[in-house]
């Protein structure tokens, strides 16, 4: 497991992630006991703050349970109430915790990003635009809205809008990304998240704008709009981040 403290991921999350798939891919089993706090925080140079975080989204996620006075111990009472991540792609989320994927297709049209994102001057541009509601395990998790440069979209195929269309634009075209901005807020949920995500006027969504560029290129050439239910975010550690 390696933790990247250059990563925009937040390294408590890293570190969670990671134990979370030595658990998931059974190296590490119900009933073994994690390293302690001391060991983690030496064998990856984390702050002891650091280590305490993940260890507590890991119980956010039923994945451990602390024994007092006996230390970290793993266990597999999962549920799918507060697991999923918004930094981690909807399709990883659904691999690592051995949950089943869906896509449903709401919208398709040409149409300038701007119609959706706030942009900067120059970075406006024709884009193939798909809105989709994205189900996990048989709950709708998210509704994302992407805005692909047509020239980049021009072989996206009906079966690349039931996956992630990021995998799409690393795997089948040309493209070397180069970076992404993102920007993240909570809010209440608008009309259309509440309908299409069956919320009420009350309840929060993270709305996630992500804009992936080519590299050596000034504007966006992918741009994402994520609006995840606020209530299947893993964990309130995470939630507060943004308030």
């Amino acid at each position: 497991m390696m933790i990247n403290k250059d990563n925009p991921i937040p390294l408590y999350l890293q570190l969670a992630k990671g134990i979370e798939k030595e658990i998931l891919d059974g190296n590490l089993k119900d009933g073994d006991k994690l390293p302690s706090e001391q060991v983690l925080m030496k064998k990856y140079t984390l702050a002891r703050m650091t280590v305490r975080s993940a260890i507590m989204e890991l119980q956010n996620k039923g994945l451990v349970k602390k024994k007092q006075g006996f230390g970290t111990f793993v266990t597999r009472e999962q549920n799918l109430s507060n697991v999923f991540s918004p930094f981690i792609s909807l399709s990883f989320n659904a691999k690592s915790l051995g949950l089943s994927e869906e896509n449903k297709l709401i919208e398709e049209k040409i149409a300038l990003a701007s119609t959706l994102f706030e942009l900067q001057e120059g970075e406006d541009k024709l884009c193939k635009i798909v809105t989709r509601v994205r189900y996990l395990a048989s709950v709708r998790a998210a509704l994302e809205y992407d805005a692909i440069d047509l020239e980049i979209a021009k072989d996206l195929k009906k079966e690349d809008e039931k996956t992630s269309l990021t995998k799409y634009l690393l795997t089948k075209t040309n493209i070397k990304m180069g970076r992404f901005d993102q920007k993240v807020i909570i809010r209440k949920a608008n009309s259309e998240e509440q309908k299409y995500l069956k919320l009420t006027a009350e309840d929060e969504v993270l709305a996630m704008d992500r804009f992936l560029y080519e590299k050596d290129t000034p504007s966006p050439c992918f741009f994402v709009r994520f609006i995840i239910n606020a209530k299947l975010i893993a964990g309130e550690m995470e939630k507060k981040l943004f308030l």
